[in-house]
């Protein structure tokens, strides 16, 4: 009931920021240790971004970095995020779902590319391939490795490439009965 109270007269952006905080408890609890959890934006090496994202999910080897005059926000870059929540205190209203909707599409127009276009730039350095001696390799060394290249490369490409979104409605605590029945 403290909690209840103590934020009952703040603003809506307080109010949201608890209850990010409280998804983000619980899906902490819930998935693997060697997931992280912050608040900002996603970009993708084709130049789009997400604009501001309430929870963003990614693996422990993901890149992050903090953003400039904007305390605990951090920028994501699309391949290392596994997955994106929207936390809605009500999404019976009308501008709540609507502004979730806005988010999906955002978020739509980030894509993750697979790193394809390292292994692109390997491609050329097959044809001057050399054995561990220093001689070149022979055609069919070469032939092996192109195949392969072109495998890695098409098994990168069937990945998908969008980002999972997940919208939560969360009426909790919006009242002191509320509180009362959790």
């Amino acid at each position: 009931m403290s909690i209840h109270d103590a934020s009952a007269s703040g603003p809506s952006a307080q109010k949201g920021a608890e209850r990010e905080i409280f998804v983000e408890h619980v899906l902490s609890e819930a998935l693997p240790r060697n997931i992280r959890f912050g608040t900002g934006s996603v970009s993708d090496t084709f130049g789009n971004e997400s604009g501001q994202l309430d929870i963003v999910i990614e693996g422990d080897a993901g890149i992050s970095f903090s953003m400039p005059g904007v305390p605990g926000s951090r920028f994501y870059v699309a391949n290392y995020v596994g997955a994106v929540v929207e936390v809605k205190s009500d999404l019976s209203a009308g501008e709540a779902w609507n502004d979730a909707l806005s988010t999906a599409d955002r978020l739509a127009k980030v894509r993750r590319d697979g790193n394809t276009r390292m292994l692109e730039a390997i491609e050329p350095s097959i044809a001057n391939m050399t054995d561990p001696s220093g001689r070149s390799s022979s055609d069919a060394q070469k032939r092996r490795a192109s195949s392969g290249l072109q495998q890695l490369k098409s098994k990168i490409d069937a990945q998908p490439t969008h980002i999972p979104f997940y919208v939560i409605g969360y009426r909790g605590w919006k009242n002191a009965p509320s509180v009362n029945l959790v």
